[in-house]
């Protein structure tokens, strides 16, 4: 059975589509020496495609207005402490200008649930900004809505 297992890990490193239970096998059935082997192949995959770099996102929380009361959370709109503010596209791109030459490539917009925020409003504000952003690349903006897609935000 283990070596079946190692096969399945090949196969997978080969790019192939598996049933479902090719997937699953290798981690409910796994024990020390198919662990090394899945994580050095792992390894051997990251090193080829990141090589030994470090990726460091800079992520700028456009607003902290949200319509949800999660208990855990800082801005959750029962909390009355929280000082509100939302980010104006132009305070968006002066983030990512000041986080460029900070040395940051590529930047995540992040926010509470803000139903200030329409479809409308963030179509503007998304396409904009990777246009607007003095020598970022067209890719280097990322957004994060919750409970939105990120099709449905930008």
């Amino acid at each position: 059975m283990t070596e079946n297992l190692f096969d399945k890990i090949d196969r997978l490193e080969a790019g192939e589509s598996l049933d479902r239970e090719s997937y699953t096998a290798p981690i409910e059935k796994r024990n020390e020496e198919l662990a090394g082997y899945l994580f050095g192949k792992a390894a051997g995959m990251r090193e080829k495609y990141y090589g030994n770099r470090i990726y460091i996102r800079g992520l700028i929380e456009f607003t902290n207005y949200c319509k949800n009361d999660c208990y855990y959370c800082g801005i959750r709109k029962g909390n009355r402490k929280a000082e509100r503010y939302r980010l104006g596209r132009e305070e968006i791109l002066e983030c990512c200008r000041k986080g460029y030459v900070l040395g940051f490539r590529t930047f995540v917009l992040q926010g509470g649930e803000d139903p200030w925020y329409t479809d409308d409003k963030d179509r503007r504000a998304g396409p904009g900004h990777k246009k607007g952003a003095q020598r970022l690349r067209s890719d280097a903006l990322r957004g994060g809505k919750g409970e939105r897609s990120l099709s449905e935000a930008f």
